[in-house]
């Protein structure tokens, strides 16, 4: 899926058909309800995990919290 999904309405589903010389995709109008669910739960994994920030970022906003020392 990708961490760059903007809009839910930009989801397609495809198919990926491989041939020798090149490789196709066909889109799938109506995917199985596994995919979709999939999908569904990816989405609100991600969505998840956007609420919190990384750690790196976390400490940066402590360290800039924490009084400055030794000036």
């Amino acid at each position: 899926m990708g961490d760059y999904l903007w809009d839910i309405h930009t989801i397609r589903f495809e198919e990926a058909i491989y041939e020798k010389d090149r490789t196709r995709r066909r889109k799938i109008a109506t995917p199985p309800q596994v995919v979709v669910e999939k999908a569904l739960t990816e989405l609100r994994a991600a969505y998840e995990k956007s609420k919190e920030l990384p750690a790196q970022i976390k400490r940066r906003l402590k360290e800039a919290q924490e009084p400055q020392t030794g000036k």
